[in-house]
C-alpha cells in the first residue's frame, strides 16, 4: 500500500495504536537510493511486501511501515532492500530504522528516531552471498 509522506505521522499514530491494543511490533524504515537511475516507485513495486505501508519522500526516498515486524524481521527486509538495489538498481541503500515496542511509544518518537537513525547511516552496497 502507497501513502503519501505528508499522512505518515497519522498512519504511525494509527499503527502504534494498534500495536499497543494487541501487543504487537512496528517497524519503521527511513530509506534513500543512492546513485540510482531507478525511482523509488520501481523499489516499491519490485520489493516492498503489500502488507507493508511505503510512503514516498521523493522519487529516491521513502519511508516503510512495517506492520506486525520486529527488529530482526526489519533487519531481514532491510537485507532484501539492499540487494534488491545491489543487483536491480545498482545503487547504495542508505536506512534508518526505530521499532515499537522500544523506549519511545509514541508515534513522534517512532518516526523521529528513525529519521535520526537515517541521518546518521551511512550508504551501503549489500556485499555479494551476504
Amino acid at each position: 500500500m502507497m501513502f503519501q509522506y505528508t499522512d505518515l505521522e497519522n498512519l504511525v499514530e494509527h499503527e502504534v495504536a494498534l500495536a499497543k491494543r494487541h501487543r504487537r511490533y512496528i517497524s519503521l524504515v527511513f530509506m534513500e537510493m543512492k546513485h540510482s537511475a531507478v525511482k523509488i516507485e520501481t523499489f516499491y513495486d519490485s520489493c516492498v511486501r503489500r502488507s507493508d505501508i511505503f510512503c514516498p519522500i521523493n522519487d529516491y526516498s521513502g519511508v516503510v511501515v512495517l506492520s506486525e515486524t520486529d527488529r530482526d524481521e526489519a533487519a531481514q527486509a532491510v537485507r532484501r532492500y539492499e540487494n534488491w538495489c545491489r543487483d536491480f538498481a545498482a545503487a547504495e541503500l542508505r536506512t534508518g530504522m526505530h521499532h515499537y515496542p522500544g523506549e519511545n511509544t509514541e508515534a513522534p518518537d517512532l518516526i523521529e528516531g528513525a529519521r535520526r537513525a537515517f541521518l546518521g547511516a551511512q550508504p551501503r552496497r549489500q556485499a555479494l552471498g551476504a
